[in-house]
């Protein structure tokens, strides 16, 4: 199996996921039960970015792949976990509801952008061989 589509997987399941997130927000009452909400996904948000951050994009670097998409990428990364980190602080539930849309807004055009342009570049920059041990890499680091 390619990382990339243990990567897609990991996209699908947080499809439904942050869906309930955004629902547990439009009926919160307060800041701390939006951040409450976001705390549900906040660790499987982080580590899919992680495993990017560490496995996928250093083998694409190691290929030569032009480091723009990948700044790009992580630059993103970085602005959702302040996304994540800035809702719990946020003065008021709008404020709090206000950040969490925003969340969800740049999480749909990140995968958007990973889904249509920087995996099917993956799946043809990376031989075989890599994308087999990536996924190994992915297995060990996920238990299974």
């Amino acid at each position: 199996m390619k990382i990339t589509d243990l990567l897609l997987g990991e996209h699908g399941l947080f499809s439904p996921l942050l869906e309930q997130v955004e629902t547990l927000a439009d009926k919160a009452e307060t800041r701390d039960e939006i951040a409450l909400a976001v705390e549900l996904v906040r660790p499987a948000i982080e580590s899919h970015a992680l495993i990017e951050d560490e496995l996928l994009f250093p083998a694409l670097e190691s290929q030569g792949f032009a480091p723009t998409p990948i700044l790009v990428m992580r630059a993103e990364h970085r602005e959702i976990e302040r996304l994540i980190y800035g809702i719990p602080n946020a003065p008021d539930v709008d404020a709090a509801r206000q950040g969490l849309l925003n969340l969800l807004e740049l999480l749909s055009n990140h995968f958007r952008k990973e889904e249509q342009v920087l995996f099917p570049l993956a799946e043809s920059i990376l031989s075989e061989q890599q994308q087999h041990e990536l996924s190994e890499r992915w297995r060990g680091r996920r238990g299974v």
